[in-house]
């Protein structure tokens, strides 16, 4: 199977990699014009993936049979073409509030999704582990930290008003 990978950043040519390793020896990261980063580059020869930095102009085709038209006019054949798109929060109420934020821009909690402002919880693909190198973007998970700090902020409200401290 023929695929593509579009992007430039580290986790698109993870992507690369782990497609290689698990579907297919038939793999092409696309940069537009980007490079790779220096430290993938030499990975990413190692494992016989092409590198292709002319923009794309476009996509085109239907599923197993998509064709990206690359700017200068020469077509690339793909039977599928992955594109992990970046998430961002677009809310700036965390960093109003004070919370402590990690350099991509997720809100960094603890183990019972706590920020760094007591009282304040988060949850989903804003917010994430110091610890992880990604947050999460599945709804399933974003669904299982919501449940899960709202189970501990209760408990922290509870023992509050019981006066059992925090």
């Amino acid at each position: 199977m023929s695929l593509a990978v579009l992007g430039h950043e580290l986790p698109q040519v993870m992507q690369a990699l782990y497609l290689t390793d698990r579907f297919s020896p038939d793999v092409i990261v696309c940069t537009n014009g980007h490079p790779v980063p220096e430290q993938a580059a030499g990975r990413l020869a190692d494992a016989g993936i092409a590198v292709e930095k002319t923009a794309v102009a476009r996509v085109e085709g239907e599923e197993g049979a998509v064709r990206l038209v690359l700017a200068d006019g020469r077509v690339l054949e793909r039977q599928g073409v992955y594109h992990r798109a970046p998430t961002r929060q677009h809310s700036p109420l965390a960093d109003q509030l004070g919370c402590r934020m990690l350099p991509d821009g997720c809100v960094r909690v603890d183990e019972f999704q706590r920020t760094s402002v007591p009282g304040v919880y988060a949850a989903g693909d804003t917010a994430r582990l110091e610890a992880l190198p990604d947050a999460l973007t599945f709804v399933i998970t974003g669904a299982a930290d919501g449940a899960r700090a709202a189970v501990w902020l209760d408990q922290e409200l509870f023992r509050e008003d019981a006066g059992l401290g925090g």
